[in-house]
């Protein structure tokens, strides 16, 4: 019987007719997870969140003939991915009579990026759809059909793989591309065929190349290798070169730039080494990375019921181990053994995880559900697992809906401030009408005080003009220097923010207007005694300059006195926020 009918029907003798095909439970299993995807899809647009300008502006200069993304910090194939499928776009929007020219087409992204952004973010949406079935395949061989329709259908509503499935990142890819991987792995352990081994590696490399999270894949196809080879005949290694040649190849091709312009790609190694050595800023009080995503960050990915059913899952492995579960495992294992290790802790290496929590759930949701006889109790206890993820993909596709607090404050300062005033802000707050990272076409002028960052103009539609200044935030070492290692300077400055621009007189006597987002503030605020020349510029500007507007999200507001919705969102776990908390103040 399968696992849906099984689960919600209460007799184990009823049989749904309506879910009683196999392929049609799947199916709508996928459409389920693609609508939950879909649903505020647009959410923050034209506004992007931070690195899908790597993934979309990226894409837009290998159209231009820049197939040197000359970033690092995420390996290309993303980008590339992203790049074929603007050129899909544009051969549509040629045909319906939308884009006459290339030219049209790159203007159209000056002019409004969101059709951009949402194409890419779109492209996410279908690996997460892909990931589900997938996931089913996987978990279908491992174990059987009951757990791998309901680990389907546990990953089509896990809310923190909807939220990253929403964003133009590469995260959502590489899990389809590690989930994929597997599934050769598992074929070929149930075959003995090399050349199931050898597809297996090529899509490792791949998943290398979409982010390097998934290098841990790697030792999982050599284990792979040995427990096939030990099981069936002598070890041929002359199949295991080959796996590992093509795991390199699978990467190199994908990010070629990482051999071409090998010096800018150490380069960056060297500084995501050094930022997980000592934490990204405003975090530097957290636990090392075993407390903090044990306790926190998975909890939060789907809420505490869930999650206990993850631990259990856990033990019911331990007790039935084999081969196959072995290997499926291995990866989720090696990358929380490097995760727990860090201090840099973020959500988004935790997501190629979540998968095999899935499963692990559905197993011990399904034991569960065998040993317990009252159908009362049953439908307590699966509203109890299923009601904080369901609830949380109900607040965050509503809270995605409505219109962010960037979009807001772009209104209101096309509404209420000159053309001539001068604006400064914090990194990453981009609310200055079409200045959204888009500096290559505006005109940049090089400061040479500020090693290396601009000021720019930037132009919207409406032919208004300000002169805008982002604050660095690092004081990271020119990258035009090609520096292959760092030395220990390099390594501060790369990994502490810039405090060069926290000068109030300064600020007051260069700019009309000041800008603060909690995405930054708060980082600073929680931590004064490391940031003091932050600490007391916010201190002066909350003196001496006046408050004109405040563009408030009340469950973005991550400060230090708890609010009700800081309480709401612990408990329930986590939730996508539309937006920052804005404060826009007058200098002068």
């Amino acid at each position: 019987m399968n696992a849906l009918s099984y689960l919600f029907s209460f007799r184990n003798n009823v049989k749904s007719p309506i879910l009683g095909n196999r392929t049609f439970r799947l199916l709508l299993i996928i459409i389920l997870g693609l609508v939950l995807r879909l649903w505020g899809i647009k959410g923050g647009l034209p506004f992007f969140l931070a690195d899908e300008d790597v993934y979309v502006v990226g894409a837009l200069r290998v159209g231009q003939g820049e197939w040197n993304p000359g970033d690092f910090n995420n390996p290309s194939l993303m980008i590339y991915i992203n790049f074929f499928a603007f050129g899909f776009l544009f051969l549509i929007g040629n045909l319906i009579g939308i884009f006459s020219s290339l030219t049209d087409f790159k203007n159209a992204f000056y002019q409004d990026p969101t059709l951009f952004y949402l194409t890419a973010r779109l492209v996410m949406v279908g690996f997460g759809g892909l990931s589900i079935f997938v996931l089913y395949g996987l978990a279908r061989r491992v174990l059987n059909e009951k757990v791998a329709e309901l680990a389907a259908l546990i990953l089509a509503i896990y809310p923190a793989h909807i939220v990253a499935s929403q964003n133009a990142k590469c995260d959502v890819a590489m899990v389809f591309l590690v989930l994929l991987s597997l599934l050769y792995l598992i074929r070929y352990l149930e075959y003995g065929t090399e050349r199931l081994f050898l597809i297996s590696c090529f899509i490792c490399g791949l998943a290398i190349s979409t982010k390097y999270t998934a290098a841990p894949l790697s030792m999982a196809c050599i284990l792979a290798f040995f427990i096939q080879s030990f099981s069936t005949r002598p070890k041929i290694y002359s199949t295991l070169l080959a796996g590992v040649l093509l795991i390199l190849f699978g990467f190199f091709i994908a990010t070629p730039y990482s051999l071409l312009d090998y010096k800018k790609f150490f380069f960056d190694i060297n500084f995501l080494l050094a930022k997980n050595r000592t934490q990204w800023f405003g975090m530097e009080g957290a636990q090392i990375g075993f407390l903090e995503y044990t306790f926190k960050v998975f909890p939060m990915s789907a809420g505490w019921p869930l999650y206990l059913c993850t631990l259990c899952g856990i033990l019911l492995t331990l007790m039935m181990l084999n081969r196959k579960k072995i290997i499926l495992y291995s990866f989720p294992l090696l990358l929380y053994a490097a995760l727990a290790q860090t201090r840099h802790v973020a959500g988004g290496y935790a997501l190629p995880l979540y998968p095999f929590f899935c499963i692990l759930s559905a197993q011990a949701i399904l034991r569960l559900n065998e040993h317990v006889r009252s159908a009362i109790i049953k439908s307590i206890l699966i509203i109890f697992i299923f009601f904080n993820p369901i609830m949380l993909d109900i607040v965050s596709g509503f809270n995605k809906s409505t219109k962010d607090t960037r979009i807001i404050a772009k209104d209101w300062i096309e509404r209420h401030i000159s053309q001539d005033k001068r604006i400064a802000s914090e990194v990453s707050l981009r609310v200055i009408p079409n200045s959204e990272r888009i500096s290559e076409i505006m005109g940049r002028i090089k400061d040479p005080k500020r090693g290396g960052h601009f000021r720019y103009y930037a132009e919207n539609i409406s032919g208004k003009r300000y002169y805008f200044y982002e604050f660095p935030l690092f004081e990271c070492p020119d990258p035009a220097s090609r520096k292959v290692f760092f030395t220990d300077e390099d390594e501060r400055k790369c990994t502490k923010p810039s405090s060069v621009d926290y000068d109030f007189i300064r600020v007051k006597r260069n700019y009309d207007f000041m800008i603060l987002s909690s995405h930054v503030y708060h980082r600073f605020r929680a931590l004064p005694s490391l940031y003091p020349k932050q600490n007391d510029f916010y201190d002066e500007i909350e003196k001496q300059a006046e408050l004109v507007m405040t563009f408030n999200n009340n469950l973005s507001d991550n400060n230090q006195n708890s609010s009700f919705s800081d309480h709401f969102k612990h408990f329930f776990g986590f939730i996508d926020n539309q937006g920052f908390t804005i404060n826009i103040y007058k200098l002068n």
